[in-house]
């Protein structure tokens, strides 16, 4: 009596955490449920109630423990593998995390970047415009020139930022002769702006060039 009393409770507990979502109840149930049956018919041979006693009704008990341990580790491997494949989601929601962290600090030093240049083109612009329209006199055909030539080299540096931007998305598997200082003063450059912004300072001292054979892009990469 107490063995099925106690088999339907776990039975009973077994089959809730199953409705819930826990897979792994299952398993449970197959083991302790077929285990506490074996046991009964064991005991009722044991007391020649029902069950004769025969070479199969004697081998119940031990049935029931390797039954009970079988199903036990196919419970355990199961939660490994259930732990394992959690494992790796967890790790790819880090990289996709990490990944859009880094895309949003590359889109910060675009940014600050971009802003500078941006407003010295719409300054050269008011000056120009206010030089046609108020003036006294007309601007020199120089001075235009001048003002355009500039507003070309902003242009030209904000083409070259974007154009940094996009090597760091390129997985580039060849390999070429680098120098490190150089690709190091591109990276400091790039993100020199967004420093200031955030007030902070990078000194550079570099007493010898090394000229290397890898992969600049991966190495600034990692830099950054």
């Amino acid at each position: 009596i107490a063995i099925q009393i106690m088999g339907t409770m776990l039975l009973y507990a077994g089959i809730r955490s199953l409705m819930s979502g826990n897979k792994v109840a299952l398993y449970y149930i197959l083991a302790t449920g077929m285990a506490l049956i074996l046991l009964s018919l064991w005991l009722m041979m044991m007391v020649t109630i029902i069950v004769p006693v025969t070479i199969w009704s004697t081998s119940l008990g031990q049935i029931a423990l390797v039954w009970d341990g079988l199903m036990l580790s196919f419970a355990l491997a199961y939660r490994i593998r259930y732990l394992q494949q959690e494992k790796l989601t967890s790790e790819r929601l880090l990289m996709l995390k990490s990944r859009q962290n880094h895309i949003g600090e590359l889109s910060g030093n675009i940014a600050h970047k971009w802003r500078h240049p941006l407003t010295e083109v719409g300054a050269i612009m008011a000056t120009l415009e206010a030089k046609l329209k108020y003036s006294d006199k007309e601007p020199k055909k120089d001075e235009i020139i001048q003002d355009i030539k500039q507003s070309t080299r902003i242009l030209r540096h904000l083409s070259d930022t974007i154009t940094t931007f996009q090597n760091f998305f390129q997985h580039h598997k060849t390999t070429e002769l680098f120098s490190i200082n150089t690709e190091l003063t591109k990276l400091i450059d790039f993100v020199s702006d967004s420093m200031k912004n955030n007030r902070i300072q990078i000194d550079i001292n570099c007493q010898y060039d090394f000229i290397i054979e890898g992969n600049a892009n991966a190495l600034s990469q990692a830099l950054l």
